[in-house]
């Protein structure tokens, strides 16, 4: 998760126009590779999907910290300030303490 996460960053810093995100998925775990799914699809715009394939991730018994920090990013760049809230409540249920939940959540409570 974390090396799909580093590709679509990078891929994201690029500054060519209409740049298309090139990266090999073979070696991937399902899991992953729907996760990049979705960072892909968020990238490109896609929220919708992007949405939906986290949140099938997010119904698996497997919750993983990356998709619920995910899944809130793109809450909150659909300006769903209280669904963000409502999935880092969820992930510090899960992760208490985690530093980054934390400072996404209060991200929500500014833009709320």
């Amino acid at each position: 998760m974390i090396q799909v996460r580093a590709a679509i960053h990078t891929y994201s810093r690029a500054k060519a126009p209409n740049r298309q995100i090139f990266f090999n998925t073979n070696h991937l775990n399902e899991e992953a590779q729907r996760y990049y799914q979705a960072l892909s699809a968020a990238e490109s715009g896609q929220l919708t999907k992007a949405r939906n394939v986290l949140r099938e991730l997010l119904q698996s018994s497997n919750h993983q910290l990356l998709t619920f920090f995910s899944a809130a990013q793109i809450e909150l760049a659909d300006n769903q300030a209280e669904q963000a809230k409502q999935l880092l409540q969820r992930a510090l249920n899960l992760f208490p303490g985690n530093i980054l939940l934390i400072e996404l959540k209060a991200e929500t409570q500014r833009d709320a």
